[in-house]
């Protein structure tokens, strides 16, 4: 009876990627088996591995990497899984699971005519692959696997505080400070004239009142002519928002009066800012606007940017998608990655940059169905992890600072508030032990486990 997937793989060296590909197919209740999650689903341990690949494997899934490429016991394996596809004569009874930099011409003699998926470009990616592979073929599911069975695996299996360590790690945040700059405070007199009042005209730069003061990054210069010939600025005085150093804050306000108002400017300056470079704008049901990306804003779609690490990478900020209907139609449908900016005032001042992810049909006008977009999000982005995020947001970031340090929003004649074009990092005194992690077989790391898929009449092809 075949009715298992058994996982190959390099031990200790490619166990990682093991034990998660072992239990994220799992999650999607296919029945598999790994040396590194004995007795998942109430399987229990395959003393003999020959008869196991020859009597109880439907898919033999070899994590094809430098070192299981040349490792004996993984080829030993392999050319028995080889055997038992050529005597049964089992279609696809190998798949390979290509994870990294190995050369397709350095394959093993018994790979070179076989297919082999792709993980390279992320472990999430391959595994959409694999999922499609497996169903294309008809591979059974079990009801005994499942997120119920990998949650009790994980209670029984792992101690909550295992792999924990006392030492510090390095954390990537999504806030994004604002440099040094001052308030002007400006207070607000009459002028002892004979003539009628005037309304004062609009300000052109952010500008909000408490009490009698105008607030404002602008100087006295840049307003005075836009209050109109009764009222005049007595007299300014100018305060730190975010010094370097704390003496260098003496307050003009409460903790609460100038959260709000320091809020307000900083969300007219970014909205007036994406004004001003005419970006696509979308309002969501709260919060300031997010600007998109549109198909050919950028070349190829996709932004070069400096990760978190340091190395120069690339993500893409529009994407295509064949959707297949449930009554067989197909049709095509873009993804546009968008950015949030929501100002901050504490822990730091500047910006907390929050993703979002629109459709469109034609890669450039969104639909107006809330509910459509929700379930085309909840589809598409269900094998995002954080690293998609994170860096989908460091490449919105570069593109709005131009590619250099700082992206600059204009709140006077002369006078802009500048962003760092880099998060603000902090290191947490704890740290996680992967490490230790990969020295014990009954040890897995906690999954991530995506929502589930709500469909209408639209199914990914």
């Amino acid at each position: 009876m075949r009715d298992m997937l058994f996982v190959g793989h390099a031990n200790p060296e490619d166990n990682e990627i093991a034990r998660w590909l072992a239990l994220r197919l799992a999650t999607e209740g296919y029945p598999v088996w790994c040396d590194l999650t004995k007795l998942l689903g109430g399987e229990a341990f395959w003393s003999d591995i020959e008869s196991a690949i020859r009597e109880r494997t439907s898919k033999y899934l070899l994590v094809l990497s430098r070192t299981s490429n040349a490792k004996p016991g993984v080829l030993n394996e392999l050319s028995l899984a080889q055997a038992v596809q050529r005597s049964q004569r089992i279609k696809d009874f190998v798949v390979p699971l290509w994870i990294d930099d190995l050369p397709a011409s350095e394959f093993n003699i018994h790979l070179h005519r076989i297919n082999a998926i792709p993980f390279q470009d992320g472990w999430h990616r391959g595994l959409a692959r694999l999922l499609e592979k497996l169903e294309e073929d008809g591979v059974p599911k079990r009801p005994d696997f499942g997120p119920q069975a990998v949650a009790s695996w994980w209670r029984e299996r792992v101690s909550a505080s295992y792999g924990l360590r006392q030492s510090p790690e390095l954390l990537v945040t999504n806030w994004y400070k604002l440099r040094p700059i001052t308030l002007h405070f400006h207070k607000l007199g009459l002028r002892l004239t004979n003539s009628a009042i005037e309304p004062a005209s609009e300000i052109p730069y952010p500008a909000e009142r408490f009490g009698d003061y105008i607030v404002t990054f602008a100087p006295a210069e840049d307003i005075r002519d836009t209050l109109g010939s009764n009222m005049m600025i007595a007299s300014s005085e100018e305060r730190w928002i975010n010094p370097n150093e704390p003496e260098q804050r003496p307050r003009m306000w409460s903790y609460k009066d100038e959260r709000s108002i320091v809020t307000k400017l900083l969300n007219r300056a970014w909205r007036e800012m994406l004004i001003q470079r005419e970006l696509p704008l979308y309002q969501f049901a709260d919060g300031p606007p997010s600007f998109y990306f549109t198909k050919d804003m950028v070349d190829r779609d996709r932004v070069r940017f400096e990760a978190a690490h340091g190395h120069r990478t690339f993500r893409n900020v529009v994407g295509v998608k064949t959707i297949r209907g449930r009554s067989g139609s197909t049709s095509i449908r873009y993804w546009h990655f968008a950015l949030e900016a929501r100002p901050l005032v504490s822990p730091v001042v500047g910006f907390t940059m929050k993703p979002h992810v629109l459709f469109s049909d034609d890669g450039r006008s969104i639909w107006d169905n809330k509910d459509r977009l929700a379930r085309a999000r909840r589809s598409q982005c269900k094998d995002w992890w954080n690293a998609d995020w994170r860096d989908r947001n460091f490449a919105a970031v570069h593109f709005l600072a131009d590619g250099g340090e700082t992206i600059r929003l204009q709140v006077a004649s002369k006078r802009w508030l500048e962003v760092e074009a880099r998060p603000l990092y902090l290191t947490s005194p704890a740290s996680y032990d992967e490490a230790a992690l990969s020295e014990d077989p009954d040890a897995e790391f906690a999954l991530d486990m995506p929502e589930e898929d709500e469909f209408d009449d639209e199914e990914e092809a």
